[in-house]
């Protein structure tokens, strides 16, 4: 009597957040096809922008795989923090220098060049595996780093010159150096050169091992001395007296 009645489609269930209607968009990645943040970027590029342009009113949040990884990297983070931070109180309590720290852990950034180049050799994306290589890299790449200083401070000990020295302390660790690195290296070499689907998700951070310790033991060799001799040309690099570090170092 009061209404006519048709069949149409209709919605089971109307959610609302806040007073406005929403909508959830769930999908699963094809990972042999495309990424993750492939997907994302081209939504909030071209998909998105597009829609907000047809419905003003339209706002969107994304979440899922995306929000997790925010809340990683930022975990990521706090964790690199700590640790450099922890590497440099332990160098600096070992060499009696806030200086010489910043030697040795100038070496991180070179090992995240490698760690492009392998990703761009191999045709991978930076992805969170990438990343968790990268800071665990970190905490690997200084070991040569504080071994080369340590003979660096023992030739000088002995009342060699600065450049003497640094020189030195490069030839006498070249062949420990290259060989540790080598062998980690060649042991990683096996998962680089795997193919299967379930390796696709480790071989980022075995690239960033890899990569990242090969760029870094080249650094070790060669940048490591010659940051010794710019802070000796800027006056930071504080040189002790033949006899007081002789002294000390008995």
């Amino acid at each position: 009597t009061v209404a006519s009645m048709t069949q149409a489609q209709g919605y089971a269930s109307i959610n609302r957040i806040d007073g406005r209607r929403t909508l959830s968009i769930q999908g699963l990645i094809d990972h042999s096809a495309t990424t993750s943040d492939a997907v994302l970027r081209d939504l909030q590029n071209n998909f998105l922008p597009e829609w907000q342009q047809r419905y003003p009113g339209l706002s969107f949040t994304i979440d899922g795989e995306a929000a997790q990884a925010e809340i990683t990297i930022a975990s990521m983070q706090r964790a690199l923090l700590i640790g450099l931070f922890s590497m440099y109180l332990i160098s600096a309590f070992l060499f009696r220098s806030y200086i010489e720290p910043l030697v040795i852990l100038a070496i991180i950034p070179f090992s995240l060049v490698g760690v492009v180049i392998g990703h761009l050799l191999f045709g991978y994306n930076l992805t969170l595996p990438s990343m968790l290589g990268f800071i665990s890299l970190s905490g690997i790449v200084v070991n040569n780093a504080i071994l080369l200083v340590t003979f660096v401070e023992r030739y000088l000990a002995q009342g060699r010159a600065l450049a003497e020295a640094v020189v030195d302390a490069a030839l006498q660790r070249f062949r420990p150096v290259v060989l540790t690195s080598l062998t980690t290296v060649m042991g990683l070499l096996p998962l680089l050169l795997e193919t299967s689907m379930q390796a696709k998700v480790v071989i980022p951070l075995a690239l960033s091992l890899a990569f990242g310790l090969s760029t870094a033991t080249l650094a070790v060799l060669f940048v490591v001395p010659a940051f010794y001799l710019v802070l000796d040309d800027f006056g930071l690099f504080r040189r002790e007296s033949a006899g007081s570090a002789q002294a000390a170092m008995r």
